[in-house]
């Protein structure tokens, strides 16, 4: 009686469990993760002005990206923010043109080729 037990729940667990590993986050979700991580200056200070800064999202699933911190997107896929900010009077005197990636499961921050992100 206790395998059955055991096997019924490994039956109803397990297939959750692993569903749940291989969900990865919608557009909108990493958008609005991105958007979170890159608030302030000099990308913007409200959701809106970052957004518009945010030129480009992709889910990366297979390879390796040439722009990348070195992570093999097929073990673990990456949403790629390409990031512009235009040549003003604040800190981005210069422009800003360059990446953020965030891991595609969970939302961290694996890498960004921008200034003021640690």
């Amino acid at each position: 009686m206790r395998y059955a037990i055991i096997s019924f729940a490994l039956f109803v667990c397990l297939p959750s469990i692993c569903a749940a590993q291989g969900t990865l986050l919608s557009r909108q979700d990493a958008h609005e993760r991105a958007v979170e991580i890159l608030k302030g200056d000099p990308y913007g200070r409200t959701s809106a002005e970052v957004s518009r800064a945010i030129k480009s999202e992709l889910l990366v699933v297979d390879g390796k990206d040439e722009n990348a911190c070195e992570v093999d997107y097929r073990e673990r896929p990456a949403w790629r923010f390409h990031v512009v900010v235009e040549k003003n009077g604040s800190t981005a005197a210069n422009g800003i043109d360059g990446y953020l990636w965030l891991d595609a499961k969970t939302g961290v921050l694996l890498c960004a080729g921008l200034p003021f992100l640690d």
